[in-house]
């Protein structure tokens, strides 16, 4: 085998690769709930504190954060029989 056959080989095993890894991660995906979104978040800030990086960006993952929390929060709290009542009138 010349250098072009073997580059040629190792491209068409990594491409064969990608494509089994691609459909794996389809499998494994699913809906990512609140609360994992928030735990997330949370790793991701602290993470971001630890770096010093910049404010800006620790700004924008804590408002993410604080988003997830107010979902998770929503989803947490008993709906009551009057709010169905006003919204049908």
């Amino acid at each position: 085998m010349d250098d072009d056959e073997i580059v040629a080989d190792m491209i068409d095993d990594s491409n064969e690769r990608n494509e089994e890894s691609s459909d794996e991660e389809i499998v494994n995906e699913s809906n990512v709930s609140a609360s994992e979104a928030f735990q997330a978040l949370e790793v991701t800030r602290r993470w971001l504190e630890q770096q010093h990086a910049d404010p800006n960006h620790l700004l924008l993952v804590t408002k993410w954060r604080d988003e997830a929390s107010r979902i998770r929060s929503q989803s947490l709290k008993q709906t009551s029989l009057l709010s169905y009542c006003s919204q049908n009138k």
